[in-house]
């Protein structure tokens, strides 16, 4: 996505950064922090965050809707809570369904 990005931008030193660092077991501390930014910069952090709290709310609402054994669904629940629970999301309140959160 970055990289889709800072191309349609002609941000060749990005595009060199990305092509640069992607593999690179030995990038230095500096660099993931440029690496970083280029996902900040290019709008691609926020893309995918945006695709990831999309695909969730829509998880939530499938399971919502499956109709099982109280047990069945409260382990259903509890483990898309622990696999996709995040408090800073903006579907938190939709993660909680009617399940408890696991211990």
């Amino acid at each position: 996505m970055a990289r889709a990005r800072a191309h349609a931008d002609g941000d060749i030193a990005s595009l060199t950064l990305l092509d640069r660092a992607l593999g690179d077991r030995g990038l230095s501390d500096q660099d993931v922090e440029l690496v970083r930014a280029v996902l900040t910069d290019t709008g691609a952090k926020d893309l995918v965050n945006t695709k990831i709290d999309r695909l969730t709310a829509d998880s939530a609402r499938h399971l919502a809707a499956v109709t099982a054994d109280p047990t069945v669904r409260e382990h259903l629940g509890a483990l898309f809570h622990a696999v996709a629970a995040d408090v800073d999301s903006p579907n938190a309140s939709i993660l909680a369904l009617d399940t408890p959160s696991p211990p």
